[in-house]
């Protein structure tokens, strides 16, 4: 038992021995556009606005706020939905090679209070991200999951594209 805790605490202490040189400490904002590209009886659109914290040149996490447009086909019907969502996300940047970094991004979150389609959703997305100075684009790709909360709607799964820019303050 005891050499368990010892071990863990050594492997702790490697961790933020690591990663200490490495430390950022900067503050990001993003905005951002995913469209689904396939299967049009499920079609949503996400905007979204990240605030993130950059833990390590390869470790970032934070909040994003989402508004969520959906078009629908459940048999001869045809409806909309309109969310917003609020969630988290953490983001790990695996390689660097000179204005460019390939990053994978997991988040998750929910629809907040509304009328229309509630879910919980989980994301992954890979990016590749290219810097000038403070200002970044970025375009991916991804698969997200919707849990649905509604009786009307079943769950989902769904690639999308995105695109979009973020800005280090």
């Amino acid at each position: 038992m005891e050499i368990r805790r010892f071990t863990l605490i050594m492997m702790l202490t490697g961790c933020f021995a690591a990663a200490a040189p490495a430390q950022k400490k900067e503050l990001t904002l993003g905005v951002d556009a995913h469209s689904s590209f396939y299967d049009m009886s499920f079609a949503p659109i996400e905007l979204g606005l990240d605030v993130g914290y950059g833990f390590t040149n390869w470790l970032k996490a934070g909040l994003r706020i989402e508004q969520s447009i959906a078009l629908m086909e459940e048999g001869d019907a045809r409806t909309f939905a309109k969310n917003n969502t609020a969630g988290a996300f953490a983001c790990f940047e695996m390689l660097h090679f000179n204005t460019c970094a390939l990053s994978l991004k997991a988040s998750g979150g929910a629809s907040l209070k509304s009328d229309d389609w509630k879910y919980v959703y989980y994301d992954g997305y890979l990016c590749l991200s290219k810097r000038k100075g403070d200002l970044g684009t970025n375009v991916g790709i991804g698969v997200r999951y919707y849990d649905s909360r509604s009786e009307f709607m079943d769950n989902k799964l769904r690639g999308y594209l995105s695109i979009g820019v973020s800005y280090t303050l």
